[in-house]
């Protein structure tokens, strides 16, 4: 666990160099339009672990922090495992931190500080801090999930099959996705599967907000740690 937790750290000090300031400037951005104009926006805070995430694909070839990880005293399974964990912390601690904004922003309520209150635009901004508490936090964790997956999934496939078929693997993600919705949509039109609705469900989901939550994130976690190990054990063969 010490190797995984140092590896960590040190994809977090290879991505610091490029990633700092952009972060700092999504960070204060982003804060100020959860705070002043809507409370709904506080998924996209999550950019600012993509930062972190996306340079390390190419890092170990542009940098001299990539130079030394065929050096480190490491188990190789342990930096894969690692990766994993790190994209997951990263966007975990950009969910609880946007979470934690969402929350101060609904009970705040800055916006009725601005002037022009009568404009359709403040009008439309201020029905959003109005909203049901569980539609504003599922947007945030609905963003976290599919960030989770995507940037796990993508870096398992990258690691297994080489960085040059990401592009593939992202039009045949789209294409699965596409297919999927397109069978729901007939299905549903002509009566073979009820039409979901959306409203009724966030209303049943509110009363188990938070455990619901928790559960999610458990589970991204699992993924994490399992789609690691099947990176692990792949690579680990094929370096025999």
């Amino acid at each position: 666990m010490k190797d995984i937790l140092r590896m960590m750290r040190f994809d977090l000090l290879s991505a610091a160099p490029v990633a700092l300031v952009p972060l700092i400037i999504i960070v204060l951005a982003m804060t100020g339009i959860v705070f002043l104009i809507s409370p709904a926006t506080s998924g996209f805070m999550l950019t600012g672990a993509l930062l972190f995430i996306l340079p390390q694909g190419t890092i170990a070839e542009k940098s001299d922090f990539g130079k030394l990880y065929g050096t480190l005293p490491v188990n190789r399974k342990n930096i894969t495992r690692a990766r994993f964990l790190f994209i997951f912390t990263c966007l975990f601690a950009a969910e609880v931190f946007a979470l934690v904004l969402t929350w101060f922003s609904l009970r705040l309520q800055l916006i009725r500080f601005l002037p022009n209150q009568e404009a359709e635009f403040m009008q439309v901004a201020a029905a959003t801090f109005k909203n049901d508490d569980v539609n504003v936090y599922s947007l945030t964790i609905g963003f976290f999930t599919i960030a989770c997956f995507a940037f796990s999934f993508m870096e398992m496939t990258g690691q297994i099959f080489g960085r040059e078929n990401d592009l593939k693997v992202v039009f045949i993600i789209i294409g699965i996705l596409t297919v999927i919705g397109v069978v729901f949509s007939i299905l549903s039109d002509r009566g073979i599967i009820p039409e979901v609705d959306v409203d009724a469900i966030l209303d049943q989901l509110s009363s188990i907000q938070t455990p619901l939550c928790i559960g999610i994130n458990i589970g991204l976690l699992g993924l994490n740690i399992l789609f690691g190990e099947i990176t692990a054990n792949a690579l680990a063969k094929r370096e025999l």
